[in-house]
């Protein structure tokens, strides 16, 4: 980044090189980084980081993830993507929220509804009494809400 600033973040400074002349949506691409830049001043004294917004302290982890989905913080269904295909989320936790926020988890009622298993098999495999939902196995359930 500091190289970069160096060379000028203004359009057709030494910084914006390419090997092949820009399409229009390239260009478009182009101008809104150089116009996100523009108010950027590098501080010589501190290092430049990535930061996880939710929660600048902590940084993202998974635990902090699932808390902010079950508080529902965030109404705006692109933000909700934007954060769960995240580039520092697991790939494999990443999967695992967007089948739960489809509501795409193997839980018995989900069986039930596809003709897998029969209805009365749809109890919580912890033997607490309840459907076994989703929202159940992670928020309800005396055995594995807690987890």
């Amino acid at each position: 980044m500091a190289e970069m600033c160096l060379l000028g973040w203004g359009e057709g400074e030494d910084v914006w090189g390419w090997r092949h002349r820009l399409l229009a949506w390239e260009e478009d691409l182009m101008k809104q980084c150089i116009s996100l830049l523009s108010n950027v001043i590098l501080q010589e004294t501190t290092t430049n980081i990535w930061q996880w917004r939710p929660n600048v302290v902590d940084g993202y982890t998974v635990r902090g993830m699932y808390q902010m989905l079950m508080r529902q913080e965030m109404h705006n269904h692109d933000e909700v993507i934007d954060t769960i295909w995240h580039k520092n989320a697991p790939l494999k936790v990443s999967i695992c929220v967007w089948r739960l926020l489809r509501n795409r988890w193997p839980t018995k009622d989900n069986l039930v509804l596809r003709g897998i298993i029969p209805s009365d098999s749809q109890f919580c495999v912890s033997g607490c009494g309840n459907n076994e939902t989703t929202y159940h196995l992670l928020i309800h359930c005396p055995t594995f809400g807690e987890l």
